[in-house]
């Protein structure tokens, strides 16, 4: 799936690569160094992102995974407190910016499936190493109860929140940034400590809200005709495979 996707996205935006080329080259050079490069990307994410993802099967215990459709609620609604501690966070300190509209996807040969298949294939990359950086803490840690391991823990878990705060730049100091950002990691450290800790799957839910909210603001804020079928599909396909990898996860731990 995840090759599939890449390369859809690949030949779909092959347009916008061929844009950013440099002039001062041969251009059949620079498009075959181009081609390798994207070849090499593709083997990469598909074989490597599958096997960190059965990595981390195995690690999660019986006890971390419930299949009942609670989780999924609860999933939802802890994906929903971040993005609406992020809102209030940013209420300080709004982006000086303006909200400029995405016309990347227009220069696709299918303009309905630009952020949708972009924002698919973050989700899978970026729940796929958050479950492996909280699964593997939980193995460490022994569920929580070593205490040495748990203060390393939770000084990586607020480097993590101060680092995600730093790569969605909600403001132009960087000293806010830096503050709200430990508030951040401050807050899924303590979500981590009462919920994901017992309940790892519920990460796959948390993690397909803010990416569906990002296409809602993506559909919102776009001037381009087709963001409201491309939001929507992606919107679709993430609400999807989301459902399918909780039930996948949590049907194999409790074999």
């Amino acid at each position: 799936l995840l090759f599939i996707l890449s390369l859809i996205s690949k030949i779909n935006s092959w347009n916008s690569s061929i844009a950013l080329i440099p002039t001062n080259q041969p251009f059949q050079n620079i498009v075959m160094m181009l081609i390798i490069g994207l070849v090499i990307g593709l083997i990469f994410t598909s074989f490597a992102f599958p096997v960190v993802n059965g990595f981390v099967h195995n690690m999660m215990n019986k006890s971390n995974a419930k299949l009942n459709y609670y989780g999924i609620i609860n999933g939802a609604s802890l994906g929903l407190l971040v993005i609406g501690i992020l809102a209030f966070i940013g209420h300080f300190a709004p982006s000086l910016s303006p909200q400029w509209g995405n016309y990347s996807s227009t220069n696709n040969y299918l303009p309905f499936l630009g952020m949708s298949i972009e924002t698919v294939l973050n989700f899978i990359k970026n729940t796929t190493i958050i479950l492996l950086i909280f699964a593997s803490i939980n193995k460490l840690s022994n569920s929580w109860t070593n205490k040495k391991i748990n203060i390393l823990a939770s000084i990586l878990i607020i480097i993590l929140g101060i680092s995600f705060n730093l790569l969605l730049g909600n403001s132009t100091t960087i000293l806010f940034n830096l503050i709200s950002g430990l508030i951040l990691g401050c807050v899924i450290l303590i979500l981590y400590i009462l919920f994901y800790n017992r309940n790892l799957n519920w990460l796959i839910i948390s993690v397909a809200v803010f990416s569906i909210m990002k296409l809602v603001k993506y559909i919102i804020i776009s001037p381009v005709p087709s963001a409201i079928l491309d939001g929507i599909f992606g919107i679709i396909l993430i609400s999807v495979i989301s459902y399918w990898w909780y039930k996948i996860i949590s049907k194999k731990i409790n074999k």
